[in-house]
């Protein structure tokens, strides 16, 4: 405040163009006139002027305003266009499929942001290795993170006509315990399939078993027509 009633040449001026009371203005520089043990200003009942003292701390102390100034106004232009680095981690299949067909039209609204993404099925440690965000299909465990709900994902369980008609058609989510499936794999844990019964509110859980596991679901659905097995699809 002392800056712009140095400038301006009166504390109302001064109170005016910060927006805020003359008394306001008047107590900041008393408070800085006894913090620094020195008058900045003669004063009279028609006249405000600078002391030798206050003038010697006038220029810097413009200097000082004018890059508070500059940083104020290059923060509210920074925060009202979105700007700068994000790094984003997605699942190899969901990402190829569906995030990165939307980055052009996201570059094109936003052309001031750059995204490094990075698939992959692992889960990465988004504090250690400096993510900003991640997309996770997975029933999300405690955590500090902040999390929010893009959509639901509907699971099935599938088989080929030809896997089905040799071995029959297992009647409860157990029995998938005795069939060959097409599992999912990640270095963070093993595959787990869950079931609840809509009617009866029944929950199981199994952990598949078969001749082929994958960490890239791509992988296991490419093979299922060969080897006509149980796979859990999305």
């Amino acid at each position: 405040m002392f800056a712009k009633v140095a400038e301006e040449g009166s504390f109302a001026a001064a109170a005016a163009a910060l927006g805020v009371s003359v008394a306001t203005v008047s107590r900041a520089v008393a408070r800085l006139e006894e913090r620094l043990g020195g008058r900045l200003f003669n004063r009279t009942s028609r006249r405000l002027s600078l002391t030798d003292y206050g003038h010697s701390l006038a220029e810097r102390a413009g200097k000082m305003f004018s890059v508070a100034e500059e940083a104020e106004d290059f923060a509210r232009e920074t925060s009202s266009r979105p700007r700068g680095l994000i790094k984003l981690a997605a699942p190899l299949s969901f990402g190829s499929r569906w995030v990165a067909p939307l980055l052009p039209e996201f570059f094109r609204l936003y052309p001031d942001i750059s995204v490094d993404l990075h698939l992959g099925d692992a889960h990465a440690d988004l504090i250690g290795e400096g993510f900003d965000a991640a997309l996770r299909i997975a029933i999300m465990e405690d955590s500090s993170l902040v999390a929010r709900l893009i959509a639901p994902v509907r699971r099935f369980v599938v088989a080929s006509p030809a896997y089905l008609s040799r071995y029959g058609y297992p009647r409860h989510p157990q029995d998938l315990g005795a069939h060959q499936c097409l599992s999912y794999m990640s270095r963070s844990k093993h595959d787990v399939w869950r079931f609840t019964n809509r009617t009866s509110g029944e929950e199981c859980a199994i952990t598949p078993s078969g001749m082929l596991r994958g960490n890239e679901p791509g992988s296991a659905f490419a093979s299922g027509p060969c080897w006509n097995r149980h796979c859990r699809a999305p």
